[in-house]
Order: C-alpha cells, then structure tokens, then sequence
C-alpha cells in the first residue's frame, strides 16, 4: 500500500471494501452450511454423523477443493475462504504492527503540526504518546483535528485498548467490535510496547490487501 496516501480520504473507501468482501464469504460460508448434506450427497460424501446438522472442516475443505477444480470457485475465492478457516489459529503477533514501524502523534505537537503529519500518512488513528514513545496515552482520529478552537490536541485524545502479543485473533476482534475499537496497542509478555493492532490488519490477513483508489 503506499503509505503517503492521504489518511482523511481512505476511510470510506476501506469500509465498503470490508463489506464487500465479508459480505461474499459470510453469504459464501451460510449457503455452505445450510445445504452442506445435500451438496455432500451430490458428490458421493456422507457427513461425519447422520445425525449431525452441520459438516465437520474436512469435509468443508473437501468440498470447497472440489469446487475449485470443478471451476464453481474461482483461485482468488479459494484463497479468502481458506485464510477463514486458519482465522482461529491466528494471535495477534501475526497481524500486528510492530513497535519499530509504528507511527504516532507526540502528544506535544500543536494542531496544525498534527494535520500535517496526518495528511502525509496512511491510517485514520494514530497512537498518541507522552515524552516517550513506549508511554502511549490514547489515540487521535484523522478527523477530529479539524475542529474548530482546538486549544490542545491531548483534547481529542481517546481511550486506547490494550492486547497481548498472544492473544487470539478471534477474541481480539470481538473486544475490538464490543468495545467499537478500531485501533489497539500490543504488550508483550513483559508488559512492555511490542506494537499495534488494527481492525484493518485483522481483516486484511483474512480477505487479503484491501486496496483503492490511492494504491493503484
């Protein structure tokens, strides 16, 4: 992605395509498991358990392998659907940003220094810190910095998550839609800053780069 894209353009962009995208798969994967023993049947396989409602991940992966050498699915296609069945296995230190590569606001800066620092970016949110970088104090939204009579920006700072490196994927992302976070900073087992996390990190690593019109 290029990463000096402007960061107050890319917002709306990047949710359609998150809608886009889960909505094909969630459709994809509920038509999947209402008429898996039908589907199963036609291809000469028997579920795990007669008495079973739905299919085990085998015979899923099964039919799914099926399906692409048929030509019902395309390479592309078989590529999301696979990354959502490693989505259980996967902790946060697979996604995450790390502490070297991380770019945040000093909560210091004033707020035109903070605009033009997030004009040339690439995110929406931005970690703020306080005299050291390993000290981050909340995050700041692209947007709110053109508020007007903004006296200082620590005004516009909001709570911040916080996650551990080996936290599962999964649950992170629920406390991320519970708690309507976008954003989350990682510890390690220490409980020092190991680095970031973001919504859009989780779903990149499912449904792959998520590009726009600035990538191009």
């Amino acid at each position: 992605m290029d990463k000096h894209a402007n960061g107050f353009e890319k917002t709306a962009v990047i949710s359609q395509c998150y809608k886009k995208q889960f909505g094909k798969l969630t459709i994809f994967i509920f038509i999947l498991n209402g008429s898996a023993r039908m589907i199963l049947s036609l291809f000469g396989m028997k579920p795990a358990k007669e008495s079973e409602l739905y299919h085990s991940e085998e015979e899923l992966k099964m039919l799914i392998k099926e399906s692409h050498q048929g030509g019902e699915i395309s390479s592309t296609e078989l590529e999301h659907i696979n990354k959502v069945f490693i989505y259980d296995e996967l902790v946060v230190k697979d996604c995450m940003i790390s502490r070297d590569n991380m770019t945040m606001i000093n909560s210091k800066s004033s707020q035109q220094e903070a605009i033009q620092f997030v004009k040339n970016g690439y995110y929406t949110r931005y970690p703020v810190y306080q005299d050291d970088k390993t000290n981050v104090i909340g995050y700041i939204h692209a947007k709110d910095l053109l508020k007007d009579n903004i006296q200082d920006i620590t005004e516009l700072i909001h709570e911040i998550i916080y996650v551990k490196e080996t936290d599962a994927i999964q649950n992170v992302l629920d406390k991320m839609k519970k708690q309507r976070a976008h954003i989350a900073i990682v510890h390690n087992e220490d409980g020092q800053l190991a680095g970031m996390i973001t919504m859009e990190d989780i779903l990149e690593n499912i449904v792959g780069n998520i590009e726009d019109e600035h990538d191009r």
